[in-house]
């Protein structure tokens, strides 16, 4: 996340929404799930 333009809470919202709309979202074709041996 970058520096807010001011650390007015709007500001902050707007660089947390940037933040968050930036993220891809994990597909299940591109996701493994292991798991190690012995553990219950």
């Amino acid at each position: 996340m970058k520096v807010a333009a001011s650390f007015n809470a709007d500001a902050i919202r707007n660089e947390r929404v940037k933040l968050l709309r930036s993220i891809r979202v994990l597909k299940r074709e591109n996701s493994v799930a292991g798991q190690y041996r012995g553990y219950c």
